[in-house]
């Protein structure tokens, strides 16, 4: 298997006892952690664009309020 087409590709992977083994290093952390941590930066991504959508509504409205008393009075 050392001249496999499938070294490359699988790098990492090896079968013992039957079984795939993933011996490539990652994060360090299990895949519910790493999925839990993108869910949480996934929250944070959320809650900083309605923060965003808010400040340029403000923003809008304030101009517009300012050009009605230009306008009006």
């Amino acid at each position: 298997m050392e001249n496999s087409i499938y070294n490359d590709k699988y790098r990492g992977l090896t079968v013992r006892n039957g079984r795939l083994i993933n011996e490539e290093p990652g994060f360090g952390m299990a895949g519910i952690t790493a999925a839990a941590l993108k869910r949480k930066q996934m929250k944070q991504e959320k809650k900083i664009g309605m923060m965003e959508e808010a400040y340029v509504r403000a923003e809008s409205r304030i101009e517009t309020m300012e050009k009605l008393r230009d306008m009006f009075g």
